[in-house]
């Protein structure tokens, strides 16, 4: 199995959707919530910085 770099899973984050919705948001609800339990995830936190605007994001992948 091929590990991305923190960039390129930050990219394939920000174009992914699932069938409960994008994941760029699924990402940042989870980090709020770490957070809310005083959870900080220092490679979440890197993924989450490096994540494009949704208007740059790209067209929107499906997992379906």
């Amino acid at each position: 199995m091929r590990s991305l770099d923190t960039a390129a899973a930050a990219a394939a984050i920000g174009r992914g959707v699932g069938q409960m919705g994008a994941n760029r948001d699924y990402l940042l609800n989870t980090i709020q919530h770490l957070a809310e339990m005083g959870v900080r995830d220092a490679g979440l936190a890197r993924i989450a910085a490096l994540l494009p605007a949704p208007a740059q994001a790209g067209p929107q992948i499906s997992a379906d």
